[in-house]
């Protein structure tokens, strides 16, 4: 970290992943507790302290989506997309990335914005074929689809 900080002249702290984790953590149990007003600046310090955690965003996405802050809230389902990508361990990587296509369907479909929403769903599924989440949404998404048609 501190050797990419350097090249790109940016001030960098480099400390243990424990700490994002420690705010990640609190700020799950305050979701947990249904504390969000609370839980948001802690996961917002996570987020700080590891940019690139895919795990941290969604959740942050989360808080985001429930304020129903639509494009603030698609903005960092993308950013933990490319988190995941990028930067998740192999083992989460699958998960992760679901979870961040998954929330960006959510926030198309409240956008009206189906079709991008389907495309979302269906990356899922490519991903997980048994991701039933994504499989339900696109159920729905078919039938306001069918609705939306002229008869």
């Amino acid at each position: 970290a501190v050797d990419v900080a350097n090249k790109g002249k940016t001030k960098a702290i480099v400390v243990s992943a424990n700490w994002g984790y420690a705010y990640y953590f609190k700020g799950y149990a305050l979701m947990e507790l249904r504390r969000v007003p609370e839980a948001k600046p802690v996961l917002s310090r996570a987020v700080a302290l590891s940019p690139q955690n895919s795990q941290f965003l969604s959740e942050l996405g989360y808080i985001q989506q429930l304020e129903k802050n639509w494009p603030v809230a698609l903005a960092t389902y993308q950013s933990a997309e490319t988190a995941a990508t990028g930067f998740s361990p192999p083992n989460a990587k699958t998960s992760e990335l679901g979870r961040a296509l998954r929330g960006q369907g959510y926030v198309y479909v409240e956008l009206k914005r189906l079709d991008d929403a389907e495309k979302a769903y269906r990356k899922c599924l490519d991903l997980n074929k048994d991701d039933q989440l994504a499989a339900n949404e696109l159920r729905y998404i078919q039938t306001q689809k069918a609705a939306a048609r002229p008869h």
